[in-house]
């Protein structure tokens, strides 16, 4: 039984991590359009998205020639967490 709660944990884990996962893509698309700020959407995607952002620009440089890589930088460490998580959670 506590197999069934723990490898139900971590399949949560992994569907929160792929679900912010996605919420930074969908921020990295909203800054290439034309959108409008006052939009609720996407002022909770900001909301989401820009401490992490902020969080790592803090401790590492992410610009490079008016190109910020911290969304890019953030997905691929999501990518190892949940692949971890979800390897975690094949082998219980």
């Amino acid at each position: 039984m506590l197999d069934a709660f723990v490898g139900s944990l971590l399949i949560l884990i992994v569907m929160i991590v792929s679900l912010y996962k996605w919420i930074i893509i969908a921020a990295v698309v909203l800054s290439w359009l034309k959108v409008d700020k006052e939009n609720i959407l996407v002022q909770i995607i900001h909301l989401i998205t820009q401490p992490v952002f902020n969080l790592l620009k803090k401790y590492i440089p992410t610009q490079y020639n008016n190109i910020d890589f911290a969304p890019m930088i953030i997905i691929l460490i999501l990518v190892l967490i949940e692949t971890f998580f979800g390897r975690l959670a094949i082998g219980m």
